[in-house]
């Protein structure tokens, strides 16, 4: 049985491989869970906003890499 939002994942991720500035819907879709993970980790508000917008740079900057498995 598939995950019907395992294939919008798929979709989000092929419109930012085509044009970067679709990228926003990704980090929409995900930014309040890697914010909280971080923010977990290094329990200040501050450095959990750096290094989640590192996340994010980093996840943009790889995106035309980026493969399904």
């Amino acid at each position: 049985m598939s995950d019907p939002g395992r294939g919008e994942e798929r979709e989000l991720v092929a419109r930012a491989q085509r044009d970067p500035r679709e990228f926003g819907a990704l980090y929409d879709r995900h930014f309040q869970q890697i914010y909280r993970f971080v923010y977990s980790r290094v329990r200040e508000q501050t450095a959990a906003e750096d290094v989640t917008s590192e996340v994010f740079i980093k996840a943009l900057k790889a995106m035309p890499r980026y493969q399904d498995t």
